[in-house]
């Protein structure tokens, strides 16, 4: 047997989940702020789960779900699929965290997010870390926003498809 330390398990999955959601509680009661956290859920049924472009429930339905908390300026959140990759993986479980100041008008997103695979085959190469910065400003009645994610490496950049995610 062959040890993965980034393989996605239910246990590691939830010490991840319980993990970033406490980091974000403690940093954001750190903060001195006037707003209490809140505690947000979402739940879902889509036709095709397509990220990127590819489809990744094979053109089939799909089931979602997440929770978010928010401290302030501070966010962390978890949100499941379920996918379909013709092999033994199940789920994608990501986990996100990030931090929204605000400078002048523009609001800033710093964040970062793991997308993980629960019970993915030993050797894909699934498992992907990415930063996030993005920036929006109100325009009238409406918002704009540019975002930029970067993977740490640049092979992480393929999955196991070949296919650009």
């Amino acid at each position: 047997m062959t040890f993965h330390p980034f393989a996605m398990t239910k246990h590691r999955l939830f010490a991840m989940v319980c993990g970033g959601l406490a980091l974000s509680v403690a940093v954001g009661a750190g903060r001195a702020s006037a707003e209490e956290p809140t505690v947000s859920f979402n739940l879902g049924v889509a036709s095709d789960y397509v990220f990127r472009g590819v489809s990744q429930t094979d053109e089939s339905l799909q089931v979602f779900g997440g929770g978010d908390l928010t401290a302030g300026q501070f966010y962390a959140g978890v949100w499941g699929s379920n996918v379909d990759f013709h092999d033994s993986t199940d789920a994608e479980i990501d986990v996100y965290a990030g931090f929204k100041p605000t400078l002048g008008p523009v609001t800033l997103d710093l964040g970062v997010i793991y997308y993980g695979y629960v019970n993915a085959p030993s050797g894909a190469d699934d498992g992907n870390w990415e930063a996030k910065l993005a920036g929006s400003m109100p325009l009238g009645a409406g918002r704009s926003a540019q975002r930029s994610s970067t993977r740490p490496t640049a092979s992480a950049l393929l999955t196991r498809r070949s296919t650009t995610r």
